[in-house]
């Protein structure tokens, strides 16, 4: 046996063979009629057999919206769909526009073009940032890299070109060339030559790793994953050798869901440019939407020189497929980079136009958006309720759950997953399995709240069954879905009491929501000024912060809680921590969520609390905020170990809530700043304060604070008998 084979074959098992076990068989025995059992015996016959893709499970026999349906009847949510379904399938204005085009101008011969064809171009050339504005289609997305890879030959001159291992770019040759996957290179002898591969920036996984800041003593691990060192491996190769043209790379690797960081993908960015090396993003799989935003570059602040886009730009029914490039390289007049039969589809073009005009129309990348907040904290319970889930990431609505045998030594619960995923099957889930051990879920982006709550009720029911059937230990505490809780005396995410009143997560017990027609209850109005030098940075409340990066948190020694001294060195030593602060309307509720400490709070209301509901609407076109006019909140807090650091991503105006020190605080003593979203703030330890009211239905800021998090709070209601009111800029 060749060195390494175990782990090649190893790595094809997980991908493919899957399709040849005997839980397959069982679950087909189980699940399939006759008739069924007939077709795939006929689609053996007459297809050639190939890895990952024979013999096939079931027979499709409908599809509509999130959903499949087999010849017996049986409907499965569609958590796969080979990532072309983002707008769903049978989407009514996709198949009313093809149905038009296909009366008027089914294909487009070669040496001519069409308006549809145009059009299309000139709208990926809009949606795209700077002097991306230069398009060529092709069939599929296999054939968008080959193109790409042409390009950047013929702009650099040079042919080489770096790529990740476990990457996948497609399965023609010059595409499994670039990519990192032996199961589609294997047997095929030599292939593109020319080719580096670098480890792909992978966190849960990740062979770098430096020190947690501050965590030296602590009984876990002391590590923490250096996607830095990626980055810095790629120009230690650039360095070494000068004939390297491009670098190949997935924004977001969404076979098991891996996603860098912004940092890593700027710090390439800056890489590529000093060695003018053209950097390919493949965004086939994961565009239009599917993270949040039209496009997942987007999300790291820059920019490729050539992005690939496929799959679901055909609206999941037409093979169609994108290269965008810059203007700059519009320099191929004598080189065919695609010249394909299809070239210019007027079908395909339709398509990919009223697959656009559906994600705008719906606004399904800001649902997305909304979704993300809601899949994270779910799947977050999920993982701390089964010790068989070792991680959970994901973006959007592209998440990765990766079972594991135990979490220290990270062993793949390859059988495990099998089984989970034939129990979600038996119970109407569909998703891939990926990397032997990694559920993959990528529903379609119109999937609504209760189905997402459906899917994950089986999800939960199915890990509870294997866990117990393998004998992985179940924390009871937790339950998935809508009413998602920790026990205890205070939730970090929405629920509902017995009565189906919501209940608001605080950082203080709640003892339940008293209206504001109650005879007892007083409501405060908050004065507001602007946040400038002197009313913010002189009055003691923090600094204004012009620069995220450079602006450092203040962590201090906490108070001594009686008459003997805190030992020098002491009670600072947390360290601190960062990430992203997000916060969103949903109905009457402000909600925000800090994912540097996970935390999920319901921060204000916009009506009554006690009459306020996640489902309402404030759609009122004629008035700021839908209608919105103040906002109450019932409680503030403050951290005594550190400040804390707030900045708008997208300069979105903000109010902030704010009370000196001194625990005899009372509502007349806080204010409401208005900032204009130009800078962020840093708020001194010991300053009372609620998360931040942003002026918009969904604002993102960067959050830099203490890693311990302590909080002293304050409920106005049961203290005081008050709700403070804060009245929205009109």
């Amino acid at each position: 046996m060749t060195r390494g084979g175990n782990m090649a074959e190893q790595l094809l098992k997980k991908e493919g063979d899957i399709n040849l076990g005997e839980r397959r068989q069982r679950w087909q025995a189980e699940y399939l009629n006759d008739n069924s059992r007939q077709i795939l015996n006929d689609d053996s016959r007459y297809f050639l057999h190939q890895a990952m893709s024979t013999p096939c499970l079931n027979v499709l026999e409908k599809a509509e919206g999130i959903w499949l349906q087999d010849n017996q009847g049986r409907r499965y949510m569609d958590f796969h769909g080979n990532n072309v379904h983002q707008v769903g399938f049978n989407h009514p204005h996709i198949n009313t526009a093809l149905k038009q085009q296909l009366d008027e101008l089914p294909f487009c011969t070669r040496r001519y073009t069409n308006q549809v064809a145009v059009n299309c171009a000139k709208k990926l050339a809009e949606l795209m940032p700077g002097d991306l504005n230069r398009v060529l289609f092709a069939p599929g997305g296999t054939s968008v890299v080959g193109m790409a890879l042409k390009l950047a030959r013929i702009v650099t001159g040079r042919h080489k070109v770096v790529s990740l291992w476990d990457s996948f770019h497609g399965a023609s040759m010059d595409a499994i060339a670039v990519a990192g996957t032996h199961s589609f290179q294997q047997g095929l002898g030599p292939l593109l030559p020319g080719v580096e591969r670098i480890p792909p920036a992978t966190r849960y996984r990740g062979i770098w790793t430096k020190e947690k800041p501050g965590d030296q003593g602590r009984l876990e691990s002391t590590k923490e994953y250096d996607d830095l060192a990626y980055a810095d491996y790629l120009e230690y190769v650039l360095e070494r050798d000068p004939e390297i043209g491009a670098f190949i790379a997935e924004t977001v690797r969404n076979t098991d869901a891996q996603f860098p960081s912004k940092a890593y993908w700027q710090r390439v960015r800056e890489i590529c440019d000093r060695h003018n090396v053209l950097l390919i993003l493949d965004e086939i799989p994961i565009a239009l939407g599917r993270l949040g935003k039209m496009f997942a570059f987007e999300h790291y602040g820059i920019e490729p020189d050539i992005l690939c886009l496929g799959k679901g730009l055909g609206g999941g029914i037409v093979p169609f497929a994108a290269m965008v490039t810059r203007d700059q390289f519009n320099i191929a007049e004598e080189v065919s980079l695609g010249h394909y039969t299809h070239e210019k589809s007027p079908l395909g073009a339709a398509a990919a136009l009223a697959t656009i005009e559906v994600l705008e129309q719906e606004a399904l990348l800001e649902k997305v958006q909304r979704d993300e907040d809601y899949m994270r904290q779910a799947l977050i319970k999920l993982e701390q309720k089964y010790e068989l889930i070792g991680d959970v990431r994901g973006m959007g609505l592209l998440w990765g759950i990766e079972l594991v045998e135990d979490r220290i030594s990270k062993k793949r619960a390859s059988e495990e997953a099998e089984v989970v995923m034939y129990q979600c099957l038996s119970r109407g889930l569909s998703y891939k399995v990926s990397q032997g051990n990694v559920l993959q879920l990528s529903p379609p982006l119109i999937i609504s709240r209760e189905e997402l709550d459906q899917a994950l009720a089986i999800l939960d029911q199915s890990l509870l069954a294997v866990s117990e059937a393998f004998g992985f230990t179940v924390h009871q505490a937790f339950t998935a879905g809508n009413g998602l809780n920790l026990s205890g005396t205070f939730s970090m995410v929405r629920k509902t009491g017995d009565d189906g009143q919501v209940i608001p997560s605080s950082t203080v017990p709640m003892s339940g929501l008293v209206s504001l027609n109650s005879d007892r209850i007083k409501v405060h109005h908050v004065p507001m000024i602007t946040a400038n030098q002197e009313t913010f940075v002189e009055a003691g409340f923090g600094d204004i912060v012009a620069d995220f990066d450079q602006a450092g948190v203040d962590i201090v020694t906490w108070p001594k809680p009686g008459w003997r001294e805190v030992v020098e060195g002491t009670g600072n030593e947390g360290g601190i921590t960062e990430g992203e602060f997000i916060f969103t309307w949903e109905g009457d509720m402000a909600v925000a969520r800090n994912h540097a400490v996970d935390g999920h709070y319901v921060s204000g209301w916009f009506a009554d609390p006690a009459q306020a509901s996640f489902d309402a609407r404030y759609q009122d076109k004629d008035q700021a905020y839908g209608g919105r006019r103040q906002i109450y909140v019932r409680e503030a807090n403050y951290h005594p170990d550190g400040s804390q650091i707030f900045y708008p991503q997208e300069r979105t105006p903000f109010i902030a809530l704010l009370a000196l020190p001194g625990d005899d605080v009372k509502p007349e003593d806080f204010i409401a700043f208005y900032c204009d979203g130009s800078f962020g703030i840093k708020i001194h330890p010991g300053i009372w304060h609620q998360p931040l009211f942003p002026l918009a239905e969904r604002a993102v800021f960067n959050d830099k604070q203490g890693r311990v998090h302590a909080c002293i709070a304050v409920d106005f209601v049961s203290e005081f008998d008050t709700y403070l009111s804060i009245a929205l800029p009109q």
